[in-house]
Formats: structure tokens, C-alpha cells, sequence
């Protein structure tokens, strides 16, 4: 029996790991992880790094395998490619591999190769970077070399941030390098990705498509694909040529290739991201039902050498799309509920998660809860729903977090310093500190959320009886709490004891330059009054219960406050502004 060793053992990598073995081969799988699925499916595990070129190596040539396979897997590519080199097995070139999944690479590649590449320079350092702060072409867009799935990525469109943008980047790269480049903007509604299929050294399967984004979470990170790509024909064959000529220059011999680029408004193609591999988020599957073919099986046949027989690949009929399940806040996973309305769509779901795991808010590709695969009648039908999606399918999250009142200055100050590492200027440190504190236990109210320690709080006035007016002067979650929809929690709970002291309204202060504390806050059901400087005073009805399916992106990021001379002191969010002004990207 023949042998073919597997790298990467992940709910989306099982069903290759079954269709080898359907196929008569024995399956060996190398995957660190210790709860990794495929490894109840392989005839064979090692818990091994798939990044351990040596390592893996040493296992192959100990197991005599005849075919090495990373499946939807960057990280692992480079690994299969240098085992089957090392060891005359079928594969494409490690060099080749090499510059596909190393980014700074790649962007030498195609510079040096005629193919349009976006200004852009690797660093090995923080401090070598912010050197140049000065030089860089803003927009810019900062990531780690050698991730995948946007873990890392940020898009800059100021100076502002760069260092933390800086540091996030560097702490996902497994080699401490990053990529700083210029960030290209697409002439097309969506950034144009999926993947093709090589055999002898010819695309044989162009399955480009749609990829979409969810702007509340991270607008770097997929959501999911959709089919037809709105692409015209000449961009369409432009992008096919690019693709082309990049196969043949890199020497692509066999199997499946990730590709993400986009068209810019002088009609020219960018690659952004091409990786020697099946896509992610279950692009393989997708690509099956539309065109046909069992990628997983053409896939271990491109490995193992054998002639590729699910090839006959048929035009796709009808609207396919995908939507990668995520939450926008952590917390405990309860169910989805799926709208009557997008349910006769769905043809496939796929569900990672069951009542009581782990959640955590969705800010890369690793984070999705499962897939459901979805074919429309039309393309207007399509792209109705999928404009409305989160809408249609919700997440159902929870937190365990009870909120209880501040009974006492003591508390008080400890639920304060609790929580202070969410300001970046911490409460207890500001000059004002002592006089806020006797103000609040005197004529304020502070609720706070707890589990097994303090959460988060919000500290507020209620005792305006001639207008009907309640201030909020301080809300902080812990950012080890944060996304767990605790801010609007507690905001919630504020409304109610603020209706319960005759209080009409709500108000309260942020500052103009943070986008995403405005929009959690008319989330929330806040409209601007008027503005106060570098500030707006924003106000809501606090009538009726707040619309709570906003906002979960600020719980409590982090704060900063100056002090002002006026009878009530506002202190309101500041949200890294320049690390969320990512809407556009693609």
C-alpha cells in the first residue's frame, strides 16, 4: 500500500485526510496541535510541528512515503515542497514555494518579473521601521511575511498607530520579519480571489471569485466567496494572462494555487497574496459543487503522481456563495438562528462549534465557527441577502457576566484600578483622580461586570432632575474582556437605573477623530447634539431599551482623558483610530 503523509490535521483538512484513505493510500499525519481532528482519521499520527522542515523530513524518509501533501495549508507549503525535493517525490520547486509563501519574496518576484507590485520594503526590527515612518505612501497596509488568513495585517491611512500596527504585525510572523507596502485600491466591488488548478504545467481550473468582507469586524479578513465574479471580460483576461505568466515563471508544475488581486482604475492587475496551495475556509468544496470535480482527490493525485482524473471540469450553473460563520464578540457559544428568509438557500452547513465552547471575536481567518454554503437563483437575489447576511444568520453569544452597583468608595476605587489598564492615561494616575472619586461616591452611580473578577464598569450621573439628563463620565472593560459585548451590557444596565431616577436622556462625549467609538455609540442608539471642540456631545432617548447589536467592536478598548473645566467631566473612549480606518480596504 502506498503512503502518503498529510500536513495539518484541521476540521477544514480532514475531508482530504478521508478521501486519501477512500482512495487505498495510507495516511500518515504530522500536526502540533493536540486536539487537531485528523488525527482520529489518519492511520497514523505524529505530533509534529508541520513548519519543522527537518523534522518532517525525518519522518518521511523513516515512513518511506511516496507522496507529500499541505492541504489548505501556507505555513506547511514550504515544508511539502522541501521533503519532495529532498526526497524525489512529485511536488513544484522549493525555491518556487519559498517566494510564494514569504511575502518581502513575492514582492521581489514580481518586481523583477514585469508584474505590477506595490511600493514595498521588509523590516526586521520595530525601531528600523519607524526610522522611515516619513517615507512611507499612505495608504499603507503592514503585515508579517509568512501568515496567512490576515493575521497581523493592518491597513494605516496616517502616521498615527504605526508603532502598535508595527508590533501586532511582528507578533504573528514566525521568522519576526514584516512587509510594509503600499496599499493598492480596487476599481471592483470585491478584492478577486479563490483558487486555480495546475496540471503539467497548465491552469486547468480558473475558480476566481467574489471574496467578501465584514467592515464590523476586520475588513482584512474573508467572510466568505461568491460566483459569478463581477469582473469584466478584458479585466477578466488581463487577470488570466497575469496568472499565466506567473505559473510558467515560477515553474508550477502540478496541483492547487491560492490567489487574492486586485484591478486598480488604470486597469492594471496586482497579485496581493498567491500561495502554492488550496484555499482556506473551504474554497475546495465550493469549487467542487460548482465546477464538478473533487479538488481533495486531484489534489492527492497531483501529490502522489498519478494522472489527475477528476480534471473534466464543467461550467458552473447558477449563483454559489459561501458565508464563514463568525461572532463579533467573544463569549460562550449558544447556536446560530438562521432567518426563514436565507434558509432555502442554504445547501450545506458545516458547524465547528457546539453549545457552551469557546468563542472569540472574529479578527482572523482562524477564528471562523464553520461555513454554510449557500446557491441563489440569481445574481440579484445574491447579492441581497449577502448584503444583509448578519442580519439573517445570528450568532448567538454569551458572556456569564453579572453586573451589580458600587456600593461604597472603597469598592469604587477598586473596581477603578481593576480595570485601568484599559486607559492608556490610567484613571488613578490623573491629577483629578481624588476629586473624581469623592464626586462619583457622592452623586454619581457605578455598575461594574464581573465573573470571577472585575470586567469592566461604567460610572455615570443621574441627579439632573430639572432637565432629565444622565452623564456618563467613565466606561472601561479589561482588554482581556473586550468583544464580549460587556461595554454595551453595561450600557444597558446604566439605561435602566437611569430610568428608574426620572432620567429622560443619556449624554456623554467623544472625542471627533475615533470613528469607531462614534459608531458604537450610534449603535447604541446615540445621535450627535452639538460639538464641544475636538469633541461631540452626543445624546439618546433612554425611553426604551438601546439597540444592542452594535458596538461590539469597542468594549472598553483602550482609553485616554484630558481634564476640562466644566461642572461635569466627560472621560470617553479613544479607540486606536488609525488601526480601524480599515473599511476600504480590501
Amino acid at each position: 500500500m502506498k503512503k502518503i503523509l498529510l500536513l495539518g490535521g484541521s476540521a477544514q483538512q480532514v475531508p482530504v485526510i478521508e478521501k486519501a484513505k477512500q482512495l487505498g493510500y495510507y495516511t500518515i499525519l504530522c500536526d502540533y496541535l493536540p486536539d487537531n481532528p485528523g488525527q482520529y482519521s489518519a492511520d497514523k499520527f505524529y505530533p509534529v510541528s508541520t513548519t519543522d522542515k527537518e523534522a518532517v523530513l525525518e519522518i518521511a524518509e523513516k515512513e518511506l512515503v511516496d507522496g507529500v501533501l499541505a492541504y489548505a495549508s501556507d505555513p506547511a507549503a514550504p515544508t511539502a515542497a522541501y521533503v519532495a525535493e529532498k526526497m524525489g517525490l512529485p511536488g513544484n520547486p522549493y525555491e518556487s514555494v519559498e517566494i510564494l509563501c514569504n511575502k518581502d519574496r513575492f514582492r521581489h518576484f514580481l518586481t523583477e518579473n514585469d508584474f505590477s507590485a506595490p511600493q514595498a520594503k521588509d523590516y526586521a526590527l520595530v525601531e528600523e521601521a519607524l526610522q522611515e515612518e516619513g517615507s512611507f505612501d499612505y495608504p499603507i497596509i503592514i503585515k508579517p511575511v509568512d501568515s496567512s488568513g490576515s493575521k497581523g495585517a493592518t491597513v494605516l491611512y496616517t502616521e498615527e498607530s504605526l508603532k502598535e500596527a508595527l508590533e501586532f504585525a511582528f507578533s504573528f510572523s514566525r521568522s519576526h520579519r514584516l512587509i510594509i507596502e503600499h496599499f493598492i485600491e480596487k476599481k471592483h466591488p470585491y478584492l478577486i480571489g479563490g483558487d486555480l488548478f495546475i496540471e503539467d504545467g497548465k491552469i486547468v481550473l480558473w475558480g476566481l471569485l467574489n471574496c467578501h468582507r465584514d467592515t464590523n469586524v476586520n475588513s482584512l479578513v474573508p467572510v466568505g466567496k461568491s460566483y459569478p465574479l463581477q469582473l469584466g471580460p478584458a479585466d477578466m483576461q488581463n487577470v488570466k494572462d497575469t496568472l499565466t505568466s506567473m505559473v510558467e515563471k515560477l515553474g508550477i508544475r502540478d496541483g492547487a494555487m491560492n490567489v487574492e488581486l486586485v484591478v486598480d482604475e488604470q486597469d492594471l492587475v496586482w497579485p496581493i497574496d498567491v500561495g502554492p496551495r488550496s484555499g482556506g475556509n473551504m474554497i475546495p468544496d465550493l469549487l467542487g459543487d460548482m465546477f464538478g470535480v473533487d479538488i481533495a482527490q486531484m489534489s492527492i493525485e497531483a501529490a502522489m503522481g498519478t494522472a489527475i482524473k477528476e480534471n473534466d471540469a464543467h461550467e458552473p450553473e447558477g449563483c454559489y456563495a459561501t458565508h464563514n460563520l463568525h461572532s463579533r464578540r467573544s463569549g460562550i457559544y449558544q447556536g446560530i438562528r438562521f432567518s426563514q428568509e436565507i434558509e432555502p438557500y442554504i445547501y450545506r452547513k458545516c458547524v465547528y462549534k457546539k453549545p457552551g465552547d469557546p468563542v472569540e471575536f472574529f479578527d482572523n481567518a482562524s477564528k471562523c465557527l464553520g461555513i454554510v454554503f449557500l446557491k441563489f437563483p440569481s445574481q440579484t437575489v445574491m447579492e441581497d441577502l449577502l448584503n444583509r447576511i448578519n442580519d439573517l444568520i445570528r450568532i448567538e453569544v454569551k458572556t456569564d457576566a453579572e453586573i451589580q452597583q458600587v456600593t461604597g468608595k472603597e469598592e469604587l476605587a477598586g473596581v477603578i484600578h481593576a480595570c485601568d489598564d484599559a486607559f492608556s492615561n490610567p484613571v488613578a494616575k490623573r491629577t483629578i483622580y481624588p476629586e473624581l472619586l469623592d464626586k462619583i461616591s457622592a452623586h454619581g452611580i457605578c455598575i461594574y461586570a464581573h465573573r470571577e473578577e472585575t470586567m469592566g464598569y461604567c460610572a455615570f450621573y443621574a441627579n439632573d432632575s430639572k432637565q432629565g439628563n444622565a452623564y456618563i463620565t467613565l466606561l472601561a472593560v479589561r482588554p482581556e474582556y473586550q468583544h464580549m459585548h460587556i461595554g454595551a451590557d453595561l450600557l444597558q444596565e446604566a439605561f435602566k437605573l437611569m430610568r428608574s431616577c426620572g432620567m429622560k436622556h443619556c449624554c456623554l462625549e467623544v472625542y471627533k477623530n475615533n470613528p469607531t467609538a462614534l459608531h458604537f455609540y450610534e449603535a447604541m442608539g446615540f445621535e450627535m447634539a452639538q460639538e464641544c471642540g475636538d469633541k461631540n456631545l452626543m445624546i439618546r432617548e433612554i425611553g426604551a431599551e438601546a439597540f444592542s447589536g452594535g458596538g461590539q467592536q469597542s468594549d472598553g478598548e483602550r482609553h485616554y482623558s484630558q481634564e476640562r473645566n466644566c461642572h461635569i467631566v466627560f472621560y470617553l473612549s479613544y479607540v486606536r483610530p488609525a488601526i480601524r480606518k480599515n473599511r476600504n480596504a480590501a
